[in-house]
């Protein structure tokens, strides 16, 4: 449940940042997003987020 409201949290976030605050990268996004965050399966969806928004190449 934690890590459901995790995820929630990130995506509405994501939502309201303005766009010069938007994470560039990937190194960025889990950098800016795992802050506070202790959960295993937490980290494992903001991994899975921010891949998402910055495939690898």
């Amino acid at each position: 449940m934690l890590a459901l409201a995790a995820l929630l949290l990130f995506n509405l976030g994501c939502s309201y940042v303005p766009y010069w605050d938007q994470p560039k990268n990937y190194d960025e996004c889990i950098t800016k997003n795992m802050e506070g965050i202790t959960g295993t399966r937490a980290k494992m969806l903001i991994e899975a987020s921010c891949r998402k928004k910055f495939p690898a190449k």
